[in-house]
């Protein structure tokens, strides 16, 4: 996938017999639903080490496949088990009518996912069928000032999408080589209002997937005949600047004070 500002273009196959891919020229994306194309361009022309001249795109960006990832974690037999007891012992807690606990520890004990339903409608997500394994995680968008600061601020600005899963252990799940690193998005500047959507998209697509079709491992570490996974994004947890941009509300230093009431322009 290619993205450049507000556009976004999925590689196209390559022509037969040749390694070049290709590309569109232009942004096809409608910033609108009844608006025009964007029609931005999308390559800039380039010469190749053999000295054919080629068009490449303006700002690669590259996801990172999340069922690769995924499929890093189930290969050891600890974390699969570990990130298989969190549905089972919170399924078997509600069957027993146990309270809620006063003071909530982690994730699982929250009540939206107490109520979370999965896939099928009117089925919590916890109570899985069968073998299949279900997978809860928390996305992240952060930005950061990938040139240093100065003293009028930050030159440059790259951001990063990346997701843990709820499923391992608190003191684990957000250590570095647990975490699932989706992308990095390119600077210099942040994108703005709904362009950090075409970033987003091929991310959550993914889960998407996952969520409506199953993703099916052939083997993993407990289970050599493989199983069915089912993932979904649980909760999305950035800093405010982020956040708002991430949800597509307006901005922090808004008039508007709350992202879930209509209070504008408000003092204590």
């Amino acid at each position: 996938m290619r993205a450049e500002g507000g556009c976004r273009v999925e590689i196209q196959p390559v022509t037969p017999g040749s390694t070049v891919p290709r590309y569109p020229t232009t942004c096809e994306n409608h910033p609108y639903p009844d608006s025009d194309p964007c029609g931005n361009p999308l390559l800039e022309d380039s010469i190749s080490d053999d000295g054919i001249p080629l068009s490449k795109p303006l700002k690669p960006y590259i996801v990172a496949d999340f069922h690769d990832y995924l499929a890093n974690l189930l290969s050891r037999k600890d974390l699969e088990s570990v990130m298989g007891h969190c549905c089972d012992d919170l399924l078997a807690s509600m069957k027993r009518n146990e309270q809620p606990p006063t003071f909530v520890s982690d994730v699982f004990d929250a009540e939206f996912i107490l109520t979370f339903e999965g896939p099928e409608a009117g089925k919590l997500f916890v109570d899985r069928p069968g073998q299949e394994q279900r997978y809860l995680f928390a996305i992240n968008v952060d930005f950061f000032a990938s040139e240093g600061m100065t003293l009028r601020g930050a030159k440059a600005s790259s951001g990063v999408i990346t997701a843990a899963c709820l499923n391992l252990p608190a003191d684990i799940r957000y250590k570095r080589e647990y975490v699932y690193l989706a992308a990095v998005i390119p600077g210099p500047n942040e994108p703005h209002l709904t362009e950090l959507n075409h970033y987003v998209r091929p991310v959550v697509e993914q889960f998407l997937v996952s969520w409506e079709q199953r993703i099916h491992f052939t083997q993993t570490a407990n289970h050599p005949t493989g199983r069915d996974t089912c993932s979904a994004i649980a909760t999305a947890v950035c800093d405010l600047p982020a956040a708002r941009k991430f949800n597509q509300s307006a901005s922090h230093s808004s008039h508007f004070l709350c992202t879930r009431c209509d209070c504008y322009h408000t003092h204590r």
